[in-house]
């Protein structure tokens, strides 16, 4: 189940890098602007990325939030396609096995949860839950304001439409 995971990921990373090697950095300058992000900005992460391009790659396959967008650097600095294809893979098959033994042992859990408890239980899940996103969501709000996530976000949301338009 991991590696039917993995493929897919890889699948939908290649889509978004090879969007990002066509429209290139010329159309990320366009889209930064509007987020406030200049050519110091993002010349300053693209030398960055392009010193530590395949552990970039490979550490944000597994990061959280980052491996949604890590496909964009990659393909604006025309990483090399069978070297980004490898460690796009096996960052994805870390991160799939290591979601699949989560599952695998909390899964029971869950269930025993859900089966022994009443309505209430769950529902102080679900506040908690809740509290937690409206928490992070102000917070990153707050950052993007001061400008510290600006470039994460444009980035999240470059690879949102990205991903829109190779779903269609």
């Amino acid at each position: 189940m991991a590696i039917v995971g993995a493929l897919g990921s890889t699948l939908d990373s290649i889509a978004i890098y090879l969007i990002a090697l066509k429209l290139g950095k010329r159309a990320f300058l366009r889209l930064g602007k509007y987020m406030k992000i200049g050519k110091s900005e993002l010349n300053k992460s693209e030398k960055w990325f392009e010193n530590h391009v395949t552990i970039a790659v490979f550490a944000g396959r597994v990061a959280p939030g980052i491996r949604e967008i890590i496909s964009i650097p990659a393909g604006i600095s025309k990483m090399n396609l069978p070297k980004f294809i490898l460690f796009t893979f096996a960052g994805s098959l870390i991160w799939c096995v290591s979601l699949t033994l989560v599952g695998y042992y909390i899964g029971d859990a869950w269930n025993k949860l859900v089966q022994g408890s009443g309505v209430f239980n769950i529902l102080s899940i679900v506040i908690i839950v809740g509290i937690l996103a409206v928490l992070g969501i102000t917070i990153t709000i707050r950052d993007i304001k001061n400008h510290h996530l600006s470039i994460v976000f444009s980035a999240c949301m470059f690879s949102f439409v990205t991903r829109l338009l190779c779903r269609t």
